[in-house]
């Protein structure tokens, strides 16, 4: 049986597919695949500038672990 939890990432994983699959209908491929492998960073920039709590701050181990993903 699937939880709450389950449907919620099952749902964001759909709707991330159908935004790929998209982006390629519109655009290069080049284009969406870098874009797509750069939305790591994009998180990481995000979360260190509006930080929920003491742990999403900007440290340079996030940043290599990012950047090396």
């Amino acid at each position: 049986m699937f939880t709450y939890f389950h449907r919620t990432i099952v749902f964001q994983f759909f709707l991330g597919n159908v935004a790929y699959q998209e982006a390629l209908a519109v655009t290069e491929a080049a284009v969406v695949n870098i874009m797509s492998s750069a939305s790591g960073l994009f998180t990481l920039f995000l979360a260190a500038g509006f930080p929920s709590s003491d742990q999403d701050k900007f440290t340079l181990t996030k940043f290599l672990i990012v950047v090396f993903s």
